[in-house]
């Protein structure tokens, strides 16, 4: 890695500047009508969208630092999230959504999150 960037988060922005219409990030999504659609963002898109999650996350409370628990299902804003939880300094901890139950509350308990990412299911337990 270079020895000039702090984190991966850094890296992309420095492609976020050189390549901004580059697709950065694609997912694979089943389509209405049978198939596959593969959205993307572009490197500046995706840097623009983890700019936005990382100020929402400091606006709630987020520090460099914290565990932050994330469950979530693999899409576009799972990068970005992800990307911003680097830029900055938390530290992501990820659960597989597919974990039995059991697991999930062993996990909560030794890793003591202070923050939690997910989908509204998890929230709920």
């Amino acid at each position: 890695m270079n020895n000039n960037a702090r984190n991966v988060s850094e890296l992309l922005r420095k492609q976020a500047s050189k390549n901004p219409d580059k697709r950065a990030i694609a997912h694979s999504v089943k389509s209405f009508w049978g198939g596959q659609r593969y959205p993307s963002y572009d490197f500046d898109f995706l840097e623009k969208r983890v700019n936005q999650f990382a100020h929402k996350l400091t606006e709630l409370g987020v520090q460099a630092g914290d565990r932050v628990l994330f469950f979530m299902r693999p899409n576009l804003d799972f990068a970005a999230i992800t990307f911003a939880m680097f830029r900055m300094g938390a530290v992501a901890v990820f659960v597989d959504p597919g974990m039995p139950r059991e697991y999930f509350f062993k996990t909560i308990e030794e890793i003591a999150p202070r923050v939690l990412i997910g989908i509204p299911k998890v929230h709920l337990l």
